[in-house]
């Protein structure tokens, strides 16, 4: 192998390696930034803090060549009923709900957006030696 093919195969080990841990680290504040907005006024009232801790960040996972992503956000069941909210709805039973959204996903990623984007130009800057 050439020296210019061996340079390029080690620029994409490092720009894989930053990019599996920039997603990871992002995923994270994102989870971070979510969290503060699961609990609290405005927001639910806190009774057993599960919805807030069910925040988390899974991955990396190769979606294709050279595309790797983590997934962010809640597992409890009712996190996506707190988050969106069930007005002027009726359940199979017929009972007519008017529950205001509590969002904490789209909030968080709102938030977590410049850290985000200083997260990538500091650890790409690094991977790639600028």
């Amino acid at each position: 192998m050439s020296e210019f093919n061996a340079a390029i195969q080690v620029q994409i080990a490092a720009s894989k390696e930053a990019a599996e841990q920039f997603v990871m680290k992002a995923g994270l504040l994102v989870v971070a930034a979510s969290q503060r907005h699961a609990s609290g006024r405005p927001g639910p009232n806190v009774r057993s803090g599960s919805h807030r801790r069910s925040f988390h960040t899974e991955g990396p996972k190769d979606a294709s060549a050279g595309v790797v992503y983590s997934e962010s956000g809640p597992s409890m069941i009712y996190s996506r009923r707190l988050d969106l909210g069930y007005m002027n709805m009726t359940d199979s039973l017929g009972r007519m709900y008017h529950q205001v959204p509590y969002p904490a996903l789209a909030p968080g990623v709102k938030d977590a957006t410049v850290p985000i984007s200083n997260l990538a130009e500091a650890m790409f800057g690094a991977a790639l030696g600028g």
